[in-house]
């Protein structure tokens, strides 16, 4: 009959060193927790742009995309927003006050419809997308890092054009501040398959 084979007996050595590694483990958890902070993270994302580029060029392409930029840094900045990162026509933005980042969201789309109606080179409209969502960050150089902004991300990757849409986080966060929202699913699929309360915010008929 075959021996049975004991499993490895932890010396005293190793359980020290393991009582060490989480020692190190909490006293790095506690530094790290210094750089987070609950925020509100916003995705802008400029729609039809590859075809824009395709169409017009590399400099009409570059051109429109630093208009957008700037037109996103100098509103959300008024609600005192914080640029953290640009992609592209990707604009990563992350708020303090949650209702400031809902106010600067309808202020952006209002400011786009405007430029629209303006007489322009090129005849195609812009249009963005949005994804908000309320969460702990960990904040570096200015820039959020964390599940809170990965969310926002994934929000804003299934938003059509001129559409605002956030989490249930975020909406309760807002919930009575005098924005109309409308839930629009109780289980939206995400890319990457998570599965969130989703709401929009609505925008053409605010003040």
């Amino acid at each position: 009959m075959a021996k049975r084979k004991r499993p490895p007996v932890k010396s005293h050595s190793d359980e020290q060193r393991l009582d060490a590694i989480a020692v190190e483990r909490a006293l790095l958890d506690k530094e790290l927790s210094k750089f987070q902070r609950p925020i509100t993270v916003m995705f802008v994302d400029m729609m039809g742009t590859t075809k824009f580029f395709d169409e017009h060029g590399d400099v009409a392409g570059f051109l429109r995309m630093r208009n957008h930029v700037e037109t996103v840094r100098v509103t959300v900045a008024q609600y005192g927003g914080n640029l953290a990162k640009t992609a592209g026509d990707i604009v990563l933005v992350w708020f303090d006050e949650p209702e400031n980042a809902l106010h600067a969201a309808v202020d952006l789309l209002k400011r786009i419809q405007e430029q629209n109606l303006a007489p322009r080179v090129h005849s195609e409209e812009v249009h963005l997308c949005m994804g908000l969502n309320y969460g702990t960050a960990l904040i570096k150089d200015g820039e959020p890092f964390g599940h809170a902004v990965k969310l926002a991300a994934r929000i804003k990757a299934i938003a059509g054009a001129d559409q605002i849409l956030m989490s249930a986080l975020l909406e309760e966060k807002v919930r009575g501040a005098g924005f109309t929202i409308r839930k629009v699913s109780d289980a939206a699929a995400l890319p990457g398959g998570e599965q969130i309360e989703l709401h929009e915010l609505l925008w053409r008929d605010a003040s």
